[in-house]
């Protein structure tokens, strides 16, 4: 394989690399706090608390790891003709409504979970060697999956990408 086309791959996946989990405290709470206050925040309207992270989990509006079961994400979607729909001033952005979907799909968690394994070790397999790198490489181009997500940003860039597989490369190869 040429350089040329081994600059395109890695420009490819540069372009394609993924971002990692959604923080509720400076991603979501906020969406809540700008859009949802006036009804949600003390006031609990419908029986919905959007102040704190308890208080959304407690509601029982949140199917963790289920988007399309979840009420609050139902009440987002609904046309703004609808008198169920939520905001009722006016809808969220697509990004945010996204973000939401997201952050409820990920397990609707107060917080990044810590890793369980060793950075880099990204099939939990206790070592750090090539099939993390075979791993990490199909995931970045779309083809596969890995045990531990939380385990692939080698370099710390908030990114899974073509430098984290250089970067477990490198530290393979000492």
């Amino acid at each position: 394989m040429g350089c040329l086309n081994m600059v395109k791959i890695y420009s490819y996946i540069v372009l394609f690399s993924l971002l990692f989990s959604v923080d509720y405290e400076s991603e979501i709470q906020p969406i809540f706090n700008n859009h949802c206050g006036n009804c949600h925040l003390g006031n609990s309207a419908g029986g919905l608390n959007l102040s704190n992270y308890d208080n959304v989990i407690l509601s029982g509006s949140i199917v963790a790891g289920d988007h399309a079961a979840s009420e609050l994400y139902q009440r987002l979607i609904l046309p703004e003709s609808s008198n169920q729909d939520m905001p009722p001033a006016g809808a969220l952005t697509q990004v945010q409504i996204d973000l939401i979907a997201d952050w409820i799909d990920e397990g609707a968690l107060s917080e990044e979970v810590s890793c369980s394994v060793d950075l880099g070790d990204v099939n939990g397999d206790g070592l750090l060697n090539v099939l993390d790198v075979v791993s990490l490489a199909q995931l970045v181009l779309g083809n596969g999956s890995i045990a531990f997500e939380c385990a692939a940003d080698y370099n710390d860039d908030d990114l899974i990408n073509v430098l984290d597989i250089v970067s477990i490369v490198n530290a393979i190869l000492g």
